[in-house]
């Protein structure tokens, strides 16, 4: 389902882990205001976890 994504993202994995950084930062930031962007932002993170375990 998410391999398009994963091909993106093996093309520039050093670039992507400092993505990573700020998603996770812009993550709990969102949390402390507004739950409902958490929601959005969430599945862009599970992708990035789930780079991390590939």
């Amino acid at each position: 389902m998410h391999l398009g994504v994963y091909k993106v993202i093996f093309k520039n994995t050093s670039q992507n882990k400092h993505m990573a950084e700020e998603i996770k930062n812009q993550n709990n930031q969102q949390q402390d205001k507004k739950g409902l962007k958490v929601v959005k932002t969430y599945e862009t993170v599970r992708v990035v976890m789930a780079m991390g375990i590939l």
